[in-house]
């Protein structure tokens, strides 16, 4: 029951209002467009409760991602505010700025749902789902200055919206520096692990800690105070209870001052109830250097019923200032949550890939092919566990294979805490071991297209916009697929990209390929300091890849390379010719050296 969402050449970003409106007006404003009660009753009912809401998708009007942009601000300036917000070192609190990122999510998620921006309520109950990442720019937030919120939808599905969002420090009243970027994902709706054994005792090595000794727990009963709009506890304050135990084990732990560096994927498995006892539980599951990775588990406990379920499971990414001890497993349970911490690590820093998710069974195959002449009798570990539910397996973004290649007799459900899917060698078939079983780990990463367009034909790879200003402007883009192209932000004047001819004209004629576009700004661009200066050409139809029509593609190589720059005119005798030409430069790039050493002009 959402939007679709478009973002028209015709209509990109703008700053809106010079007076921003606070993060306690947003607050206000959801409840007055969802018709919220203003006193507690556990029997509630909301006035819009039981309004029709569309059955269909089509049903809706279009919107642009500008129809969402919002702008809100944290009066850090405002002594009372800042109270709030301030922690004993005199920073900001990460925890109580994820409760307000919280609410302008939903905010921009209800402003992008309204059929008529006339209208005042709503009759749908938006609720956050989900955290994709958050990541922090910088390792100190100061509380002297305003904090600017701003975003926009940049996704929706069927009942489901993505935001993304950004938070700006406001310095001198003009100059804004980006601190947070984080992307939630919203759901719409209408109104109305089994006991594990344990390790033999361990000897602990030298310069380390049990992992058992790092743990700090804390419970809370949920008083109405901290109820959302639709009588649930308020997901911005689960995050935030849980942002502060794990700083504050953190400090525990490294016995300092210490900075978030960054936070996994946030997903709200139930809402929480008024009167419910809320449960947290972290501890450090790994470190490395001066880098600590604690995990918080939250349970929320039926008061009446005794029942007892996971709500969330958050990691944390810590920095310290000093070098940090080794954490040791001891039991089972605690070596299940490391690996997952080591390896989610591994792919993550070492070679800027994720752990596996669903992969194609026989490209897995082909793979390791190749690689079983010194590898026989190896097992290969995959992103692919039961930790969560014995006998329910998934993949690390959470989702259940479509395919599997399982060995006889596996997987073996509830025998010796075989939890984790590896591949063995030889027959290539699945089995689930131990996670504490030594194997290789499988990680995932999208490579480049292997063309043969890098370096030597760039020019086959640039077209160039047309649109009402195409005689006064001028504007590139790159092909990086048969579907999509990159460009600049700047260049939202334009409605068609043209492709396979350098002759700049109104009316292309074969073979040069002209495609229509639905233009994608980025949803940080900033007008005036040009940040973010890049979009994205969804074209209407995918091109023909033909001698003079081919993808770009990126060198990895660490050595010197070329890479092409394109223009418009061309140089002679050292002076730049004003011509309706789309040319490509051939410029050789050394890792060592910041500038351009030479050019030479193709064609």
């Amino acid at each position: 029951s959402n939007y679709p969402v478009l973002c028209l050449s015709h209509k990109c970003f703008s700053s809106t209002a010079t007076r921003l409106p606070t993060v306690y007006e947003i607050r206000e404003k959801i409840k007055s467009i969802v018709s919220a009660s203003q006193t507690w009753r556990p029997d509630v009912k909301r006035s819009v409760a039981g309004v029709d809401t569309p059955i269909v998708q089509s049903d809706l009007p279009q919107r642009t991602m500008q129809d969402s942009y919002s702008e809100a601000v944290i009066p850090l300036s405002d002594p009372l505010i800042r109270e709030k917000y301030i922690n004993q070192f005199s920073n900001l609190r990460i925890g109580r700025l994820l409760e307000d990122l919280d609410t302008m999510g939903v905010m921009i998620s209800y402003k992008h749902n309204m059929p008529d921006p006339g209208q005042e309520t709503s009759p749908l109950t938006i609720v956050t789902a989900l955290v994709d990442r958050l990541d922090l720019h910088t390792k100190i937030v100061g509380v002297e200055h305003d904090l600017k919120l701003t975003g926009n939808v940049t996704w929706v599905g069927t009942s489901s919206i993505e935001v993304a969002m950004s938070v700006k420090m406001l310095k001198d009243g003009s100059e804004e520096e980006e601190i947070v970027s984080t992307t939630f994902v919203n759901v719409a709706r209408d109104s109305g692990n089994s006991r594990v054994s344990s390790f033999s005792v361990r000897r602990m090595p030298p310069n380390s800690v049990w992992m058992e000794s790092t743990k700090l727990k804390n419970a809370l009963l949920c008083f109405p105070q901290e109820r959302n709009i639709h009588n649930k506890i308020f997901g911005g304050y689960l995050m935030r209870q849980a942002t502060e135990i794990a700083y504050t084990n953190a400090v525990l732990f490294c016995r300092g001052r210490v900075f978030i560096r960054a936070i996994g994927n946030i997903q709200f498995k139930k809402p929480v109830e008024i009167g419910s006892v809320i449960f947290y539980s972290s501890e450090v599951a790994f470190t490395e250097d001066k880098f600590l990775q604690i995990r918080v588990h939250t349970e929320v406990e039926d008061v009446k019923s005794g029942k007892r379920d996971t709500t969330n499971v958050f990691h944390f990414t810590i920095e310290s200032d000093s070098a940090l001890p080794r954490v040791i497993p001891k039991s089972y349970g605690e070596f299940r949550k490391q690996w997952i911490n080591i390896v989610i690590k591994f792919c993550t820093d070492r070679i800027s890939a994720t752990l596996s998710t669903e992969l194609n069974v026989l490209y897995i195959k082909d793979l390791l092919n190749q690689l079983t002449v010194n590898t026989v009798g190896e097992l290969f570990a995959i992103g692919l566990d039961d930790l969560a539910v014995e006998g329910v397996f998934r993949w690390q973004d959470g989702t259940i294979p479509t395919q599997t290649a399982w060995g006889s007799g596996q997987p073996m459900i509830g025998f010796n805490n075989e939890d984790c899917v590896f591949i063995q060698s030889g027959d290539l078939s699945w089995v689930d071991a131990p996670c504490n079983t030594a194997a290789q780990i499988i990680c995932e990463r999208h490579a480049s297209r292997d063309t043969n367009v890098c370096g030597s034909n760039a020019q086959s790879a640039l077209g160039f916009m047309l649109g009402p200003e195409s005689d006064s402007r001028r504007c590139v883009a790159t092909l990086i697929n048969e579907k999509w192209a990159v460009t600049s932000a700047t260049c939202g004047w334009a409605d068609r990209v043209v492709f396979g001819t350098t002759a700049f004209t109104d009316n292309p004629l074969p073979p040069a390929q002209v495609r229509e576009f639905v233009f994608f700004i980025h949803p940080f661009y900033d007008r005036v300091t040009k940040r973010y200066d890049i979009a994205l050409l969804m074209l209407d139809e995918s091109v023909t890849f033909t001698p003079s029509v081919n993808p770009m593609c990126v060198h990895t190589s660490e050595s010197s390379t070329n890479c092409a720059s394109s223009s418009w005119g061309f140089f002679q005798n050292g002076v730049k010719k004003k011509k309706k030409l789309l040319i490509s430069y051939l410029m050789k790039l050394h890792p060592d050296r910041p500038r351009i050493n030479r050019s030479m002009k193709y064609n």
